[in-house]
């Protein structure tokens, strides 16, 4: 079996102190990216920030400068459907604390960062719940696909910030909304702060399973799939080559085109910065040589399904140019480019 490979997007603005303006972190990159889609046949599957949509949709009466970014959203969700890419559930359920004001969207805390910090009352009628903003954000995604593809159906999930755990507050919600694949783990990645509690230490070294309460657990005849995103592990030569090579780059070329400010990680020490770490397989930050000793060293370890995942957000030239230099490798080995739905279906 030759490797697949699906390209993974979460549609999405900053998080942070600044959240950014819709058309710089999410129209102008969706154009480049698509225009590279078209170009080497690749059909992505695009997990989409629903809560933000649903703030937007809700705020346009009281905020008529929210139509343009309804325009925007509505235009690229367009866009990527009449392309041949798919758009799947994702949920970020600190938006529903989310304020407007003077063109920036505010979080004045992130209590409700994890879809768990929601109530959990069986009420699919009551977006405060878990159950609720699964249900209600399924159907709200499924209702704006339809006006480009009617009776569209969304069956793939991925937690916001991989916040995943513990599965078995979400499985109930997400079986009974069909949502049976999910691509919210990375193996190996492990974020604890204030704000995320992640851990997929002791996820195996495999390209998919099925599981069923537990997504780092494989279950056999298990409910749920699991397609993870990719990673490997950064080595020091590749971190001195890729450093150097990013180096040399004019800065306006690196200069990413989203305009906000991301939720602050601690800073690691220089030493840290160099030992081996996990990375994940992406489109965003990774120089042409990083992409190839990530893709290769996952194939030498027998992954045939492989998925890379990014943020239109952090997209820069410099990341168009090399991951067109990676996908034109990838199209000369007769790599297939498949949508997520699509390789799971052969798991």
């Amino acid at each position: 079996m030759k490797p697949s490979l699906s390209v993974t997007l979460d549609y999405e603005l900053f998080l942070g102190v600044k959240s950014g303006t819709p058309e710089n972190c999410l129209n102008t990159p969706t154009i480049h990216l698509l225009n590279l889609f078209r170009d080497y046949g690749v059909r992505a599957t695009v997990f989409f920030d629903i809560l933000y949509y649903w703030r937007v949709l809700n705020g346009v009466s009281s905020n008529p400068a929210l139509r343009a970014d309804l325009d925007i959203i509505k235009t690229n969700v367009a866009s990527f459907l009449k392309n041949g890419h798919e758009l799947e559930l994702h949920l970020h359920p600190h938006w529903l604390d989310a304020t407007y004001a003077e063109g920036e969207w505010t979080f004045p805390h992130y209590k409700r960062f994890r879809l768990h910090s929601l109530k959990t009352d069986n009420n699919p009628s009551d977006i405060n719940t878990i159950c609720g903003c699964i249900t209600m954000g399924k159907r709200l995604l499924e209702d704006l696909c339809s006006e480009t593809t009617p009776h569209y159906k969304v069956n793939a999930f991925r937690a916001g910030g991989w916040s995943l755990e513990p599965m078995k507050q979400l499985a109930p919600y997400l079986k009974e909304n069909g949502l049976t694949i999910d691509s919210s783990v990375a193996p190996g990645l492990v974020v604890q702060n204030a704000i995320h509690d992640v851990n997929f230490e002791s996820c195996p070294d495999k390209d998919g399973w099925r599981f069923e309460d537990d997504a780092r657990v494989p279950t056999e005849n298990g409910s749920f799939k699991e397609i993870p995103i990719s990673t490997f592990k950064n080595d020091l030569i590749t971190k001195c080559r890729s450093f150097w090579e990013k180096y040399t780059v004019e800065p306006n070329v690196k200069k990413i085109y989203g305009d906000g400010t991301a939720i602050p990680f601690p800073r690691s020490r220089f030493f840290q910065k160099m030992a081996p770490s996990v990375k994940i397989l992406t489109f965003e930050n990774l120089t042409f040589f990083e992409m190839m000793r990530g893709f290769d060293s996952l194939v030498s370890r027998g992954h045939r399904r492989l998925v890379m995942a990014g943020h239109p957000k952090y997209v820069s030239p410099f990341a168009i140019s090399e991951t067109e230099r990676f996908f034109s490798v990838l199209r000369s080995r007769g790599v297939r480019f498949t949508p997520l739905t699509e390789t799971a279906s052969t798991l």
